[in-house]
């Protein structure tokens, strides 16, 4: 996992498990600090809460580059956030976990 850190977000990218699935790239912001996860969401609610901190991303489909914007979301995150990544610790995980983890760290988010 790598983190590069503009203004108004910072870029996660993680590498899939599997080796066809090129290197994920995800611009995020973070998460605002008066915010609540909520204890119960359906799995759309909890995608549009995911997409609701991408930014931008990396994506292709047969070579193509995928727009990041609310309709690419719903189409590609269902399947995004599924698919498994390694971490850090040399574990490995759905892309959703680091996602969350990743958006709640502040320090992710400020210069050095």
């Amino acid at each position: 996992m790598e983190i590069s850190k503009i203004d108004g977000g910072a870029w996660l990218t993680l590498r899939p498990v599997d080796e066809r699935v090129g290197e994920i790239k995800l611009l995020l912001r973070p998460v605002p600090p008066d915010f609540q996860f909520p204890e119960k969401a359906t799995a759309e609610e909890h995608i549009a809460l995911i997409g609701g901190f991408i930014i931008d991303w990396n994506l292709e489909d047969s070579g193509v580059a995928v727009p990041c914007n609310d309709d690419m979301k719903r189409r590609y995150l269902w399947h995004l956030i599924r698919l498994e990544v390694h971490t850090d610790d040399g574990k490995t995980e759905t892309l959703a976990g680091p996602i969350a983890s990743f958006v709640v760290d502040i320090n992710n988010f400020l210069g050095n």
